[in-house]
């Protein structure tokens, strides 16, 4: 079965976008309150489920719904290009790397070529599951939506269990059981971090994967972080992945490292690429860490909407942006 959230400011608008794509034979599964890391995409959410694919209808171009996407900029020509420097600063690429990309370049004339090679050469990706993994990120983050979108392609491979560590925020637990029930998924929840250990290793012993949705801690809540953090060190062959948002400045990015580096993570995941044309952050998280990068989420949909992370994709995200990939390979210093 498909599964595809939709988000509006009344569960009414919701359904009827929803039914305006997937047509009348979608089957209503659920409609409640956004959860805290979709509340920017509407106050209410419902879940709709499609057993074969669903040809969308044509709407009337008199009623369209959504406006058009904004027209490229214009290239800039050679006599108007910005400084390398320039342009990576406009993306929001942390100052430390710029110098250190802009060293790196040794000519005097850089191509587009030799500047994707110098942003490629910090990067690391890996996008294995091979053990247990714990998600754990700022709220709003996404990363509950990330996991279930990974545990549900991954149980076509294998089985898979998917672990709610959540207590924190209200009706968590039931928005993930819900979500594994309609998936075929196994569910577990422990409230309590002492439990969490033996919960992970009996499942690992039965042959199962193991994926752990841990709460959002914010800034104020180092001691619950402490217990969870605790309780992950005793379980073997454990990955952390914290999991951030790409839309957020690299300024915010780096402090949220920073606040994370408690669960000592080994990889990274970026949700909301899709509503970014500025990868700095990612680009200066993941370069400046050296931790890989697993996965990329890049809408809405489950489980389609995530991507195996690839040197090239990132990249091309930074080189890309607002089509000035010929004014980014202009003269360095």
């Amino acid at each position: 079965m498909r599964i595809k959230s939709y988000f509006s400011a009344t569960v009414e608008a919701a359904v009827s976008k929803a039914r305006q794509e997937l047509g009348d034979d979608a089957l209503l599964l659920n409609a409640r309150p956004s959860p805290d890391e979709a509340l920017h995409l509407g106050a209410y959410e419902v879940v709709f489920g499609v057993e074969t694919p669903v040809v969308p209808p044509t709407p009337p171009r008199l009623e369209r719904t959504m406006p058009p996407p904004p027209p490229p900029l214009p290239d800039v020509g050679p006599e108007e290009a910005d400084s390398l420097a320039g342009f990576l600063a406009q993306q929001d690429i942390f100052p430390a790397l710029v110098h250190a990309i802009e060293s790196s370049l040794d000519d005097d004339m850089v191509t587009e070529q030799q500047l994707s090679r110098a942003l490629a050469r910090r990067l690391n990706v890996s996008s294995t599951l091979d053990g247990p993994m714990a998600f754990v990120g700022p709220p709003g983050s996404g990363k509950t939506t990330l996991l279930v979108k990974l545990a549900i392609r991954e149980s076509a491979e294998q089985p898979v269990t998917v672990v709610c560590a959540d207590s924190q925020r209200i009706a968590a637990s039931e928005q993930l059981r819900t979500l594994c029930s309609i998936a075929g998924l196994t569910f577990e929840f422990v409230g309590q971090p002492e439990g969490l250990p033996a919960l992970v290793e009996a499942h690992q012993e039965a042959g199962r994967l193991v994926l752990i949705d841990l709460p959002g801690f914010g800034p104020s809540e180092l001691g619950p972080a402490r217990s969870w953090q605790a309780a992950l060190t005793k379980i073997s062959s454990l990955t952390p992945v914290l999991t951030l948002t790409a839309t957020a400045r690299t300024a915010d990015l780096r402090l949220m490292v920073g606040r994370y580096q408690i669960f000592q993570p080994q990889r990274l995941a970026f949700t909301h690429v899709d509503e970014t044309s500025v990868w700095g952050g990612v680009y200066s998280v993941a370069a400046e860490t050296g931790w890989p990068v697993a996965w990329l989420g890049t809408g809405q949909s489950i489980p389609e909407d995530v991507e195996p992370a690839s040197v090239r994709r990132i990249a091309d995200g930074v080189m890309g942006i607002s089509g000035k990939a010929r004014a980014a390979a202009a003269t360095a210093g």
